[in-house]
């Protein structure tokens, strides 16, 4: 409940005001998860919320990792290492799983 009031910015004193600027709810996320207690509770409440929130944090690495290889307007040295540190970091946060039909590549 009181994450629902914070997150949405209801509660009896702003009953009446317009919803709130992109600023302000990325401000107010950024206070929620900034408490643990509160991170606990969302976890607690949105069962798979963690591994959703590697998935898409590891997608949006993976992403940047392809679009710096396609980049030439970048040094070619640099190009690789970025593509390489993005890659890595997508893989130590989620690491990808190989079925028997997958070939690594």
């Amino acid at each position: 409940e009181v994450i629902a009031k914070s997150a949405t910015g209801t509660d009896e004193s702003s009953a009446g005001t317009s919803a709130r600027s992109p600023s302000s709810a990325a401000s107010t996320l950024s206070d929620l998860l900034s408490d643990e207690e509160t991170r606990t509770a969302i976890a607690e409440q949105l069962p798979g919320i963690l591994t959703l929130s590697r998935r898409v944090g590891a997608g949006l690495l993976r992403r940047a990792a392809y679009r710096t290889e396609q980049s030439h307007q970048l040094p070619e040295e640099a190009r690789k290492r970025i593509t390489e540190v993005n890659k890595l970091l997508a893989e130590s946060i989620e690491p990808k799983v190989i079925t028997d039909g997958d070939e690594e590549s």
